[in-house]
């Protein structure tokens, strides 16, 4: 199947049922508001930026030809439930420091959190620290996750798509946080591709005990309590990347292996080696990569590269639909 079929089934399936509004806290960005014209066929949108930028933001969709008509433009400062979103965040942190409350950003999370938005998108002009950091102490985590982490849905021209994880959010993973990232996404691979079986590989610079260094420890420890998590799913490791992914490599250095030749996730050791190794497939190989989604949040809030393009902003609000829709 063809990445743009996917990503038309995707974007049918967000249409579908309840629509779901997103918020943008990017407005003054002109390909975060190019997207948000885009999007309308699946998704409201809530676009959110301070007092002194509202006029920029209009004018600027109007040189766009961006229909504002259709959206919620709020500034922060005059959102009529901003001092009770506020307390409600004070409440929820019990003491700890808030963050600044007036910046687009948070105020984002303080409305997803409460309820009146289904999910958020940003990282056209934050970083990815900024984003993520935003949503956990606002929105925070799904009971029983320890941390958040994120994936990439990778398309190769004419091949089946590929989840990379965690190419965003984690820098050193422990194994206990590999197995818990594999598993949230396998699941979300589920979920996007239900016609598809989950097949996990984690990566490693070593195929079944070809190498010896306490880095390939950690990924046959994660491999071992990802079985016990999940004894259901299709996984395996340590295995290199040939191996996860070349059927020949992989019948002569895994013969067995449920995974090995065919794997549709990967999971990368560390966020060295992933972000550094979806950039490869996506500069030099030609693939579209959406994302970074983030996982273990309790509501869907999710993050862009500042390189991204007005597509690819479009492509990780039909994720947050579909997560919303899901959750």
């Amino acid at each position: 199947v063809c990445r743009c079929t996917y990503a038309a089934q995707w974007r049918s399936a967000a249409a579908a049922g309840v629509r779901r509004r997103i918020v943008l806290p990017e407005a003054t960005d002109p390909r975060t508001l190019q997207a948000a014209g885009r999007s309308l066929d699946f998704c409201d949108v809530t676009l959110v930026c301070r007092r002194a930028e509202l006029q920029d933001v209009r004018s600027l969709a109007k040189e766009l030809r961006v229909p504002l008509e259709q959206m919620e433009l709020t500034s922060v400062e005059d959102h009529s439930s901003f001092e009770h979103l506020k307390q409600q965040l004070a409440d929820r942190r019990a003491g700890k420091k808030l963050p600044d409350c007036l910046q687009p950003l948070h105020f984002a999370n303080m409305l997803v959190a409460a309820g009146l938005a289904d999910g958020h998108v940003a990282g056209a002009l934050h970083s990815s620290g900024d984003v993520v950091r935003s949503a956990f102490q606002i929105v925070g985590l799904q009971p029983g996750v320890s941390k958040v982490s994120s994936f990439f849905v990778m398309m190769p021209p004419d091949k089946d798509p590929l989840v990379f994880a965690d190419c965003a959010v984690m820098v050193n993973p422990t194994a206990a946080e590999l197995a818990e990232m594999a598993d949230m996404a396998a699941v979300n691979y589920q979920s996007l591709f239900p016609d598809s079986e989950p097949r996990v590989a984690l990566l490693s610079f070593s195929t079944k005990g070809s190498a010896k260094d306490p880095a390939v420890d950690k990924v046959i420890e994660a491999w071992e309590l990802l079985k016990l998590r999940r004894p259901e799913l299709i996984c395996d490791g340590e295995l290199q990347l040939d191996t996860a992914l070349v059927p020949s490599v992989a019948a002569s250095k895994a013969p067995g292996s449920p995974v090995a030749g065919k794997a549709n996730i990967l999971i990368f050791p560390n966020l060295e080696s992933a972000n550094i190794g979806y950039k490869l497939v996506q500069r030099l190989g030609n693939s579209k990569a959406v994302g970074p989604v983030l996982m273990g949040l309790q509501r869907p809030c999710n993050d862009l590269s500042r390189g991204c393009s007005t597509e690819d902003i479009e492509g990780v609000m039909v994720f947050t639909a579909l997560q919303a829709s899901q959750s």
